[in-house]
């Protein structure tokens, strides 16, 4: 129900000014934790106490990705609601039925992450370009989205290694002590 709401709301405030282009910021966003995560141990998550807080976790964590999911979807779409609907619907069977071989997948085969990231990736420059506001000065051409992704990707790739050499760090001190 989450993502059918969010879907039907994303498609009409997607055409509000720079909203697509905050949409997009936020897929980048959504890209840098998924790279930041990679590699944490899986005893790090913050765990519930009571039933009410494991409801809370589940409807919050539940309503970030179908957030994020159709942030995705819509984006993908390029406004085109049958396509936004067939995305949401695809999108929707592979989490309910495919969500334990992707993360079985994803633990396997590490490199997928990055492939998610690259996706997400190419989804927020497109977006950001696509932007009614943006989009007149930018010229329309596929390497003005090429360059603007390929930024995104190395500021996200600066900034996961800062991140990891900034957990490195604080490691080797708490070790020391």
């Amino acid at each position: 129900m989450l993502r059918v709401g969010f879907t039907v709301v994303a498609a009409m405030l997607l055409s509000i000014p720079l909203l697509q282009a905050a949409g997009g910021l936020m897929l980048a966003a959504i890209a840098f934790k998924l790279l930041s995560q990679e590699g944490e141990e899986a005893g790090s998550h913050k765990q519930a106490g009571s039933l009410f807080d494991t409801v809370k976790v589940i409807i919050l964590a539940d309503v970030a990705m179908s957030l994020d999911n159709v942030l995705g979807v819509a984006g993908a779409s390029h406004g085109n609601l049958t396509l936004l609907l067939f995305g949401l619907v695809l999108s929707m069977s592979i989490v309910m039925f495919g969500s334990g071989l992707v993360a079985d997948l994803m633990n396997r085969f590490s490199w997928l992450i990055y492939v998610g990231a690259l996706a997400l990736v190419w989804t927020s420059a497109q977006m950001i370009v696509e932007d009614h506001v943006v989009s007149p000065f930018l010229p329309h051409h596929w390497s003005t989205t090429m360059g603007l992704a390929v930024l995104i990707g190395a500021i996200l790739v600066g900034a996961t290694a800062g991140l990891r050499r900034a957990r490195v760090s604080r490691r080797a001190v708490i070790v020391r002590a």
